[in-house]
């Protein structure tokens, strides 16, 4: 994977190869030719190796060495952040995953299910009459049925009276009109033991067969109870 280093930080590693190949006397050549902010020279020589030329070269040498010293320290901290910088992408895509983990909700019955979208309709009440849009799908994720798509219309029936599978009714029960959601059914509360086959043609829902539904709750209208 490449790695650019910002700008900033390049010019200042550069400057500390530069300079550490200069005197007491070209660093104050170097300080005066505007090459470099005074901002970041300042960083390499304390303000007595700026202001001398040739008086005690030794100590001014090593007050310029000691402030070198320092800056590539702090060039290393950069150093060592950027490379944790060119490992970070996989390490944000981590914690987004787990920040983005949608949260799995349960119904009375157990049926978890995650709410993709919520409504802003009614919940609805037993005995009224509710259309839902949906796609079926096997435990192995084939699709045996849906009521989206070209020519398909919504499914309507009465809440709360056992004319749709019990798994779907209870998570209906957790949902507002327009609220979208995807759940997975366990056999028990689908089709159960018997699944929905069809002589000599086989089953279209295997016996003791969960199901995953992705389900949109589209209208509630008051019934009669």
């Amino acid at each position: 994977q490449n790695f650019t280093m910002p700008r900033c930080d390049f010019i200042v590693l550069v400057a500390a190869l530069f300079l550490i190949r200069l005197d007491t006397s070209s660093c104050f050549v170097f300080k005066h030719t505007s090459k470099v902010p005074s901002s970041v020279f300042s960083l390499f020589a304390s303000k007595d190796v700026i202001s001398s030329t040739s008086s005690q070269p030794e100590s001014s040498s090593e007050n310029f060495r000691s402030g070198l010293k320092k800056v590539i320290s702090t060039i290393g901290s950069v150093t060592t952040f950027s490379a944790l910088a060119v490992a970070g992408p996989a390490l944000a895509d981590e914690v987004v995953k787990k920040a983005k983990k949608p949260k799995v909700l349960e119904t009375d019955l157990g049926i978890k299910y995650i709410e993709l979208k919520k409504g802003t309709g009614n919940y609805p009440n037993n005995g009224d009459f509710v259309a839902i849009e949906y796609n079926a799908f096997l435990n192995n994720g084939t699709m045996f049925d849906t009521t989206i798509g070209k020519g398909k219309k919504a499914l309507s029936f009465r809440y709360g009276k056992k004319q749709i599978i019990p798994g779907i009714e209870s998570v209906l029960g957790y949902m507002q009109a327009g609220g979208e959601v995807t759940c997975t059914i366990p056999a028990e509360f689908a089709y159960g033991s018997k699944g929905v086959c069809i002589a000599n043609e086989g089953c279209i829902v295997p016996p003791n067969e969960p199901l995953k539904y992705f389900l949109r709750l589209k209208s509630v209208g008051a019934g009669y109870n």
